[in-house]
């Protein structure tokens, strides 16, 4: 039922398009759901404001509408950042792209594919090394469909946001590169052995730890650079890596 004083004003964001402004008012106060609608709700105004507001002629209108417009920009970036499915915050990975392993990704052989999930079980027993590459079958979340070029065989890695906690772009960028990676320097002999086997050894950097069993899910690991990282080992096992203040690994223990 509409109020005299009560209007809306609704800003719509999509891929690629500009704001659509649908309706117009007063005094408002906001809320953004999705990072999709910008919708400006009108708090009820009593009569007397309505008629002092005729009178007065305060410039609420434009006030609000350029509020509107100034926040667009942040609601373009969440709308960008976040959701993860075919928005990414970068550029999407096309099909047909070749993308490399920036880190050992652990799967194993179900229904005539190579499964993982982005929560990283690694306890399962066939793992892709660092720098291996696939071709972009279907860049989704649901799953990610890639085909492992070495094998002409189909990877499918489900995406979890409730286990990586961040956008299913952001994962994809920690995860490959359009160009092939290369083991950091500072590495020495041992770590770079472990890595292409990917192995987490005794006395390896957090940054070999990380290359060789890809990051923990932050549904376990909150802080990576803590002293102590939790990994899925299996769906419903744990293990759980010990760091010294210097960032060695000092223990392993499921």
């Amino acid at each position: 039922m509409a109020t005299e004083g009560v209007e809306t004003v609704i800003f719509q964001v999509c891929p690629k398009s500009s704001a659509v402004r649908k309706g117009g008012g007063k005094n408002a106060a906001f809320s953004v759901g999705m990072c999709q609608d910008f919708v400006l709700r009108f708090k009820p105004r009593s009569p007397l404001e309505v008629a002092m507001d005729r009178v007065v002629q305060k410039p609420f209108p434009n006030f609000i509408a350029g509020l509107a417009l100034g926040m667009l920009p942040l609601v373009a970036a969440c709308r960008s950042s976040g959701g993860g499915g075919n928005e990414p915050g970068g550029p999407a990975a096309s099909q047909g792209q070749t993308v490399y392993a920036r880190v050992c990704l652990h799967t194993e052989w179900r229904d005539g594919a190579y499964v993982g999930a982005s929560t990283n079980f690694v306890g399962t027993p066939d793992v892709f090394p660092h720098g291996h590459a696939f071709r972009v079958r279907d860049y989704d979340d649901s799953p990610l469909e890639l085909d492992d070029l070495a094998s002409g065989k189909r990877v499918n890695i489900t995406f979890n946001e409730k286990h990586s906690q961040m956008p299913f772009s952001t994962w994809f960028a920690e995860h490959f590169s359009d160009k092939k990676p290369t083991l950091p320097a500072s590495l020495s002999a041992a770590e770079r052995k472990a890595v292409t086997d990917c192995k987490a050894e005794v006395g390896q950097s957090r940054q070999a730890l990380f290359l060789a069993w890809g990051y923990p899910p932050a549904s376990l690991t909150p802080n990576r650079t803590g002293a102590v990282l939790t990994y899925q080992l299996k769906r419903f096992d744990k293990v759980e890596v010990q760091l010294d203040e210097k960032g060695r690994v000092t223990s392993i223990r499921d």
